[in-house]
């Protein structure tokens, strides 16, 4: 068999038109724009620039006439709030802070009537303090950028305004209640320490007596502004916690309605397209929040042990009594309270991730021919494009939260087998 000189050059042509499923050959190569310059692009700016121009040309296709606006998910209630009013809730959390900051430096001076729990409320207000400040820049930042923009646009394809409000107030209602039943405990626990301050009690906490009528004074006085910034404070966050649930509430509703669009058609090919835009949306939703979230759950999960470990040793040290042992679980509820939000706001975004992972088996279900190569080959596709809710390229997943809470059920049960043999 006579075998054929190959040639010397081989030069392979990418396809004339763009193929479903690949990276359109208008944004194979980011501009200079897009990349810093003098640096050659990356694995990763590529496939931010990919997923832009991506979720742009759905946007461009599909609301070009309908009267889409981002100002539906953008401008309108809490965002349109935090859009607006960046600066000047900054401004009040700052100003908050450094009053808080003038009365601890009064209590250093002229001492101060507190209880064994008064340590543990200043650096609860310090945690909520940071995160309201860090959430409001953070989410003003990433409402700023076009992606968002196109994420708002995306959404609003999917959710006409009788859905879109329903949405909204369902949420909002459930973020209310929250503030209301939160604010209900503060005022009882510090409601609490001025009783206490008024009977006397905690008259054997400060040094020299002769200081005592003033100490009182700065007392009630710090007692009244801790109410004020954790209502203030806790609101600002609730209301940045709100804006990210209903994003992630949105994106779980427009996965279920490509679930259905692709149920109903059965066009696989189209299914890719569409698939592509889909997944290009989670990635550019993950990327905006990311920040945020990490922010959230550090300080949520760290704020929650902090506490725990600090209140086992204090009431350990006061031998259990019944004073100290109120105040120090009253003081508890910010920790457990920013615990939940977190929790919440973490198992919605690995809901996402949950949802994405049972994609292929739910087309695999869809009645057709036994064997379908088109609907094969979108089962493959949804698997290796790996779409979830993604912060700093880790995959949120339900998993991570279910050890995190086996974790600490496992050290709250192990305190509390130590505390029943030291003294039952």
């Amino acid at each position: 068999m006579a075998i054929l000189p190959l040639p010397q050059r081989i030069s392979v042509q990418p396809p004339e038109e763009d193929v479903p499923g690949l990276v359109p050959k208008a944004i194979l190569r980011p501009t200079g724009s897009e990349t810093h310059a003098g640096a050659s692009p990356t694995v990763h700016s590529v496939q931010v620039v990919s997923q832009n121009e991506i979720l742009g040309m759905d946007v461009r296709e599909n609301c070009t006439g309908t009267g889409c606006s981002s100002s539906a998910f953008q401008e309108q209630g809490a965002c349109g709030i935090l859009l607006r009013w960046a600066f000047l809730l900054k401004g009040l959390i700052l100003a908050l802070f450094l009053s808080e900051l003038v009365l601890a430096i009064l209590v250093l001076q002229y001492g101060h009537v507190h209880g064994v729990a008064w340590d543990f409320t200043a650096v609860s207000l310090t945690v909520y303090f940071m995160v309201g400040y860090g959430g409001v820049v953070l989410l003003a930042q990433a409402f700023a950028s076009e992606e968002l923009k196109l994420v708002a646009l995306k959404l609003q394809l999917h959710f006409n305004d009788e859905r879109r409000t329903e949405l909204l107030r369902r949420e909002r209602w459930k973020y209310a209640l929250a503030w209301f039943a939160f604010m209900a405990s503060v005022v009882v626990h510090q409601g609490f320490e001025v009783w206490n301050i008024q009977r006397g009690v905690l008259d054997d906490t400060i040094v020299r007596l002769e200081d005592l009528p003033v100490a009182k004074v700065c007392a009630q006085i710090n007692e009244a502004v801790t109410i004020i910034s954790f209502a203030f404070v806790s609101a600002v966050i609730l209301v940045t916690c709100y804006i990210q649930s209903v994003l992630l509430l949105a994106v779980d509703g427009a996965l279920d309605d490509w679930c259905l669009e692709v149920y109903d058609s059965q066009d696989y090919e189209v299914g890719v397209k569409t698939w592509n835009r889909m997944q290009a949306l989670l990635k550019c939703l993950g990327r905006e929040l990311e920040t945020s979230t990490i922010l959230l759950q550090a300080f949520g999960g760290i704020g929650f042990v902090a506490y725990c470990a600090s209140a086992v040793s204090v009431v350990i040290q006061a031998s259990f009594e019944s004073l100290s042992l109120s105040m120090i679980a009253g003081a508890g509820a910010p920790a457990i309270f920013l615990l939940m939000i977190a929790i919440r706001l973490g198992a919605q975004a690995a809901a996402l991730t949950e949802k994405c992972r049972v994609l292929p088996a739910f087309v695999n279900t869809i009645p057709g021919a036994c064997i379908d190569l088109h609907r094969q080959y979108l089962v493959q596709f949804i698997v290796d494009t790996s779409a979830g809710f993604i912060v700093k390229g880790v995959t949120l997943t339900q998993a991570m939260f279910l050890k995190q809470l086996y974790l600490l059920a496992t050290v709250l049960t192990g305190l509390l087998g130590i505390f029943i043999r030291l003294y039952l």
